[in-house]
């Protein structure tokens, strides 16, 4: 979600989602700007703010996504955190 006031942009997002914005940078030149980072706990800079939570990164089980296939992973985030 995006609110817009003015020049003001503030940028909510939750779960798997992502907010990047378009924006003009020459005449018929567009840039894309992301506006969110992912949550990967893979990521050293995600696994230090998890750990400095007291928190700890844990790779999963294979377990079947919505397709059904199955693949390992990992999990560091879930609604309703904060950090």
């Amino acid at each position: 979600a995006l609110h817009i006031y003015g020049r003001l942009i503030t940028c909510a997002w939750v779960g798997d989602s992502r907010a990047v914005l378009g924006r003009e940078v020459q005449k018929g030149r567009i840039e894309a700007l992301a506006l969110t980072c992912d949550h990967k706990p893979e990521l050293p800079a995600e696994r230090r703010r998890i750990e400095a939570m007291d928190g700890r990164v844990a790779r999963l089980m294979a377990t079947p996504n919505a397709e059904g296939s199955f693949r390992g992973g990992v999990n560091s985030a879930g609604v309703g955190e904060f950090g």
